[in-house]
């Protein structure tokens, strides 16, 4: 008798346990995603950035040759 109750403790707590683990969890890959796209946009702008450089750079060294 004692001891079914100490099993249904136990119980309870890994439950509540696992759901605060499950919000938390939520909550931290949410960020984690918002931060993810905020680098891919920065990238995708700096690679951007870097190829009209290049073809600037690519297009002075063309009219110099001429």
């Amino acid at each position: 008798m004692f001891g079914s109750i100490w099993i249904n403790v136990l119980v309870a707590v890994l439950v509540v346990i696992c759901i605060a683990g499950a919000i938390y969890f939520r909550k931290f890959y949410k960020k984690r995603m918002e931060q993810k796209k905020e680098y891919e946009r920065l990238a995708k702008k700096a690679v951007e950035l870097y190829r009209r450089q290049y073809i600037m750079k690519a297009s002075r060294l063309r009219k110099k040759r001429r």
